[in-house]
């Protein structure tokens, strides 16, 4: 699962986003919240960091964002070393046991 790591303005904090969509032009993230059309952003996706955007829909807790200048897709589609696989943590799937670990 790709994710997004959003960056608003007059904010310390960023937060983490499941990346729904991706082009070179834009991408739609998953789980956002408080977003307005016309704001700006930056975005954080794999080894692409802090690509300038500006919201271009907002549908519940889905919004869609323009980058300002095109990304390049494959370099945003590699994963960060820093970062680790995503852990479910809602749902059934994060009572699930590993299969290869020790019960």
């Amino acid at each position: 699962m790709l994710t997004g790591v959003l960056h608003r303005q007059n904010q310390s904090h960023a937060t983490t986003h499941r990346v729904v969509n991706l082009s070179a032009t834009g991408l739609r993230l998953s789980g956002v919240e408080g977003l307005r059309i016309g704001e700006m952003i930056s975005v954080t996706v794999g080894l692409v960091e802090n690509a300038l955007a500006r919201v271009v829909r907002v549908d519940g807790s889905s919004v869609a964002i323009a980058f300002v200048d095109p990304i390049d897709v494959e370099i945003a589609r590699k994963r960060r070393r820093d970062v680790g696989a995503v852990v479910p943590r809602a749902g059934w799937l994060g009572e699930m046991q590993d299969a290869y670990g020790k019960h």
